[in-house]
């Protein structure tokens, strides 16, 4: 009983320590907290368990039952890369598969970075749903570890697709959500699948998480910052490269020079009320105004 209480308040602890990681970055429109408890629980539960099942169904076909209890156990090379890219891509896709049931048509998606936000909340409840299983099997001591490497390469794979959720529904015309983030979905895939292998390999390459961990961690960082530098909130006389605030007529930016009014990667600005408004939109949501067409070939840079 100890022990589970011991485990119960160390889960909750760690996730609500990302929980406030998360929202430390989302501050200019912030999702309203209960929306992100409900889709991250949900997600995390709508994604966890068929990807449990689907791990458990290769680990047989594999001929790994019990391997993860058994420390001492070593596989073959082929073996661990089979079972890190099944699992890589396993639980990445259901992840995905949930964020995108659950927010393609939520009112509170109305930001660029809400996607990596989304994305990285349901990849928060996958890792604390999953880190209960681990804690069932082997104890409130294996939770340190977990929340350090676990959770961070689960929340910065989250990150990459969620990014590509964001560009699915600023920049495409059409919001082909599965077109346009599945190479962000492979990608996540393929570090999540190469976390997985240096672990199972169980030889000097566990030393290599770290410099991924760090590559990984400090790339959604990256991402998330320019996001927010994206946001539909700001004004449209905010530098959309330096951030530097000009006067409301003002055609160049007084700090960096470079030309304002033509918009960013996720927006462009009104040409009547100058206001920010969704790179794939067709009017101004604020006046009206109709906004010059998206050429396909700019769509798909």
């Amino acid at each position: 009983m100890a022990n589970f209480l011991w485990g119960a308040s160390g889960l909750l602890i760690s996730t609500g320590a990302w929980v406030w990681v998360l929202r430390r970055y989302d501050k200019l429109q912030p999702e309203p907290l209960k929306v992100l408890l409900r889709v991250g629980l949900w997600g995390g539960l709508m994604s966890v368990i068929p990807a449990i099942i689907g791990n458990s169904l290769a680990n047989h076909f594999l001929g790994l039952g019990g391997f993860a209890s058994d420390l001492s156990r070593r596989v073959s090379l082929p073996l661990a890369l089979a079972s890190a890219v099944f699992i890589g891509i396993n639980e990445e896709f259901w992840k995905f598969l949930a964020t995108l049931r659950l927010v393609r048509k939520l009112p509170e998606f109305d930001e660029p970075l809400d996607g990596m936000i989304y994305g990285m909340t349901v990849a928060l409840g996958f890792a604390a749903l999953e880190n209960i299983e681990y804690i069932v099997r082997f104890g409130p001591g294996v939770l340190l570890a977990r929340s350090l490497l676990s959770i961070p390469i689960h929340l910065a794979c989250g990150a990459i697709w969620g990014y590509g959720l964001a560009r699915a529904k600023f920049i495409s015309k059409r919001q082909r959500y599965f077109i346009t983030a599945i190479p962000y979905l492979l990608a996540a895939a393929g570090v999540h699948a190469a976390f997985d292998f240096f672990i199972f390999l169980r030889t000097w390459t566990i030393f290599l998480v770290f410099p991924l961990l760090f590559f990984i961690v400090w790339y959604s960082n990256k991402k998330l910052l320019y996001l927010r530098d994206q946001s539909l909130c700001l004004t449209g006389n905010i530098c959309q490269h330096c951030e530097k605030c000009n006067a409301a007529q003002a055609k160049f930016c007084i700090n960096c020079g470079l030309p304002l009014g033509a918009g960013g990667e996720f927006f462009q600005i009104c040409g009547n009320c100058q206001i920010r408004v969704p790179h794939n939109d067709n009017f101004c949501f604020k006046c009206g105004h109709k906004l010059p067409e998206i050429k396909e070939e700019e769509e798909q840079n």
